[in-house]
């Protein structure tokens, strides 16, 4: 059977210098540079020899197909079953991305004087918010730079009425635009103005650049003119591959919450017209403060003798069952195997986390051989790099 494998897309290069919030201090994972590219615990130096240094070595894993019977702490018998193929990116190399979470006064809000018009700064940070207090957990920070009516002040007079609204034209901009920016020079005047305001795209990679269209309803047919550029960005490492866990997939995971989690979902937006920046939104902002190729790899056997003595020795500790509330399951079945991203905290430096390369056991939903939703159940996480079990409990 042909390996199914994750098709990323490719990006511009990240900075590659180490800054503050080092991996090193993040708490069972202690990074080695010049072993793993940034990594290496006491365990994972004792299998470093039997990894290899790209992700090719794993090109030619054999389904892995097994079953045993792990006994709970209650007593209880549950069967595990594995059964899944080995997914890896196409990507040549995984690396480990370093950020830290930028806090208000960490900007330099004094670059809104060169946005094209004067705008207004709404802030919001859930875990500020007292009425933000009724159990969810997700810390969100939302910066929102806006004019009250952007379409009175840019809109010539002919096309102005109390309803017009402006909004994505969900196509690249196109001859008819009347802005008289490239796409390029476009991207170059938002990246040099997030850059002034602390924000290095550098990190990032363009999720959508479209023109900006104008109209009684951005999306109707009727009334509307391209004017304007509409650009979203999205955390890549150096190769394109995504770094974002979406943690909305991960649906079993909100019984673990043991504190304010920092959302995993970083976004942002630019729209631009000839006078220049009109509206930035910044949703959960991270910064990039260092990227390391990831050199060595534990073995894969290594990965999954690791998966087993968890699953045998400590599964109450790893087990995330579907249905925290009503857990009579029997049987766990393991049907996906991938090598994927996920992110970690600091454990030392609060708001420091690092993307790292893991192996993700779960469920999926599947259906003719193939996966046919992203949802994600009962994850198991193995560091891609030493072997060792990622405690989710202690990264949420």
């Amino acid at each position: 059977m042909k390996k199914r494998v994750a098709f990323l897309l490719v990006m511009s290069c990240l900075i590659t210098n180490l800054g503050a919030c080092s991996s090193e201090s993040a708490g069972k994972v202690d990074y080695d540079l010049d072993e793993l590219g940034n990594g290496a615990t006491e365990e994972g130096q004792k299998t470093k020899d039997s990894g290899g240094s790209t992700l090719a070595q794993f090109a030619n894993e054999e389904d892995w197909v097994e079953s045993f019977t792990v006994i709970r702490e209650s007593g209880k018998e549950i069967t595990v079953t594995i059964d899944g193929e080995v997914r890896i990116p196409t990507a040549d190399y995984m690396s480990i991305v370093e950020v830290k979470v930028p806090e208000e006064e960490d900007l330099d809000w004094s670059v809104v004087d060169e946005m094209a018009y004067p705008v207004t700064k709404t802030f919001y940070d859930s875990s500020k918010d007292e009425e933000a207090g009724w159990g969810y957990k997700r810390r969100r920070i939302s910066y929102y730079l806006s004019a009250e009516n952007f379409g009175a002040l840019h809109v010539s007079e002919e096309h102005r009425n109390e309803f017009l609204k402006y909004g994505s034209s969900g196509h690249q901009p196109s001859e008819e635009n009347l802005c008289s920016y490239s796409m390029e020079e476009a991207e170059k005047l938002a990246a040099d103005f997030l850059e002034k305001l602390g924000i290095s795209v550098s990190g990032y990679q363009v999720k959508e650049h479209t023109g900006m269209i104008w109209g009684d309803h951005p999306y109707g047919k009727e009334n509307f003119m391209e004017d304007g550029h509409y650009i979203s960005y999205v955390l890549k490492d150096d190769l394109g591959n995504d770094l974002i866990t979406h943690m909305d997939n991960y649906i079993n995971l909100d019984s673990l919450y043991t504190g304010t989690m920092y959302e995993f979902d970083p976004q942002i937006q630019v729209y631009l017209v000839d006078e220049g920046i009109m509206r930035i939104w910044l949703e959960n902002p991270v910064q990039v403060i260092g990227s390391t190729k990831v050199t060595k790899y534990a073995s894969f056997d290594t990965i999954k003798e690791s998966l087993k003595t968890a699953l045998l020795e400590e599964f109450d500790e790893v087990y995330i069952p579907r249905d925290p509330y009503f857990d009579k399951q029997e049987q766990l079945i393991i049907n996906s195997i991938e090598l994927v991203y996920f992110r970690i905290r600091d454990k030392e430096q609060e708001g420091c986390y690092s993307y790292i390369p893991v192996w993700r056991f779960c469920h999926q939903t599947e259906l003719d051989g193939e996966f046919i939703d992203e949802f994600v159940y009962n994850p198991i996480l193995i560091n891609a790099l030493d072997g060792s079990v990622i405690y989710l409990q202690d990264e949420l």
